[in-house]
């Protein structure tokens, strides 16, 4: 379990960097978060497809309706506390940033691969 989140932990280090290295640092770990949240969306959002694919069964899902709301603040709400409650983010950030360069590069290559999974496997849904 421990591993799961320093992995976690890891995702957002990367999109923080990622962020960082934009033209515009301002917000760069609000930006991280909110791509690990996309991201859970496109993931939950796939299994939902995958669900309806293999069982026949749909579950309604409205535009604007409670249950997207809700699933939304289920997503958003836990992340906000792991990453910006009390700026634990900041020691997440201090702890990766003391990793060896050539660690960092295969951790790195393991994270956009991952992002690159997720997004293809959304996409070719449709």
């Amino acid at each position: 379990m421990e591993k799961l989140k320093k992995g976690y932990y890891y995702f957002f280090y990367k999109f923080y960097k990622f962020s960082e290295a934009a033209p515009s640092k301002w917000m760069s770990d609000w930006k991280a978060v909110l791509i690990i949240n996309a991201l859970e969306i496109f993931t939950c959002f796939s299994i939902l497809f995958y669900y309806t694919a293999l069982t026949g069964k749909s579950i309604p899902i409205d535009n604007g309706s409670f249950l997207i709301i809700l699933y939304i603040v289920f997503i958003m709400f836990p992340n906000y506390l792991i990453f910006h409650y009390k700026n634990q983010w900041k020691r997440y950030v201090k702890e990766f940033d003391k990793l060896p360069k050539e660690k960092n590069k295969i951790g790195g290559l393991i994270v956009w691969s991952i992002v690159v999974l997720i997004i293809a496997n959304f996409i070719t849904l449709d």
